[in-house]
């Protein structure tokens, strides 16, 4: 082998283990690289599994608030009914109260007109009586007269 040869594998032998070298970090640097995007993936698979944990704790929670609030409808509507229903019982006892006042009325009206009767019904009673008794006074009275003039 000759000299210009032993040098060119010499230049070409310290040229590959340059590039050993340099192949060496880059698959160290790629190594790192991918060690980081494993841990990288890993720190974002466990979010996206808590995430998804969240989302289905969300939504369970947004299905119970929904029935919840179904059944609070269906009670509102319930009670709507109710006072409704109230409402109209109110009004009939309102009306049943007010028929009766006039009815009190009425028969307040017809109390005092029998209470008058029955004041102009002693009256003359009263003018019957003293009328009856100023005419027996008076047949006494005629009588006795009679009887002095007969003797």
């Amino acid at each position: 082998m000759t000299r210009q040869e032993l040098e060119d594998f010499t230049k070409q032998l310290k040229a590959f283990e340059k590039q050993v070298k340099m192949l060496k970090q880059e698959k160290e640097d790629l190594n790192k690289e991918l060690m980081e995007s494993n841990d990288k993936l890993k720190s974002q698979t466990k979010e996206l599994k808590e995430a998804q944990s969240q989302q289905r704790m969300t939504v369970q929670e947004m299905k119970e608030m929904n029935e919840r609030l179904t059944e609070l409808r269906s009670h509102k509507q319930k009670f709507v009914r109710q006072l409704r229903d109230k409402e109209e019982e109110m009004e009939s006892v309102v009306q049943k109260v007010e028929a009766l006042r006039q009815e009190l009325r009425r028969a307040e009206r017809t109390k005092k007109e029998m209470e008058t009767q029955a004041e102009a019904a002693a009256a003359e009673a009263s003018k019957d009586r003293k009328l009856r008794e100023r005419s027996e006074q008076y047949a006494k009275q005629l009588q006795n007269e009679l009887e002095g003039l007969k003797v």
